[in-house]
């Protein structure tokens, strides 16, 4: 796996931040496997040009790269694909820039929870049996522990969320912070 890309400065995060790269890079990571501009367009519903200028400007951040060209009737085809890497947001004192962190947090639960709701209204399945469950409450664990169920979670992730892996896609949120309950009261 190649090193996190880190947004530490303004640029990557307006990079990053944009709608619809976010986007086109939950498209590509449902897609799973490399995709033209033209394929991800249709999908999209927008223009080939806009989905390449999206696409050049994640190449530039390093979130999505080339995989390949092919000749497809007459015309050079190029197929992106995003790269086994993780994105971490980085972590600066300037307030507008973590305005933009919070913006993309907000965003990623906002969309992974519409999801989870509309599947979840439509699941018949028995709850014991069900992909359309929830699980929330506070857990006892010391740091070192918070870091070793980091490490556990990320490896079963990151063999999961390579090109080409087997299976359906699932979208994921997962947060755990340490909680006071002075502060939440």
């Amino acid at each position: 796996m190649d090193k996190p890309i880190v947004l530490a400065g303004k640029k990557e995060l307006d990079i990053y931040v944009n709608p619809r790269r976010q986007e086109l890079l939950r498209l590509m990571q449902i897609i799973n496997q490399p995709v033209t501009p033209k394929e991800l367009s249709r999908r999209m519903g927008i223009s080939a040009s806009s989905v390449q200028y999206h696409i050049r400007k994640l190449v530039e951040l390093g979130a999505v790269k080339l995989h390949h060209t092919e000749q497809i009737n007459g015309i050079t085809a190029r197929f992106y694909w995003l790269p086994p890497r993780t994105i971490s947001m980085g972590r600066t004192p300037n307030s507008a820039e973590n305005a933009q962190r919070i913006a993309i947090m907000q965003n990623a639960l906002s969309t992974t929870f519409t999801g989870f709701a509309d599947y979840a209204q439509a699941c018949q399945a028995p709850p014991d049996e069900a992909l359309c469950d929830m699980n929330w409450g506070i857990l006892h664990m010391e740091e070192k522990e918070v870091l070793q169920l980091k490490q556990l979670i990320m490896t079963f992730i990151h063999e999961h969320e390579k090109p080409g892996t087997k299976g359906i896609p699932f979208e994921y949120a997962l947060i755990v912070y340490p909680v006071d309950e002075k502060a939440n009261a």
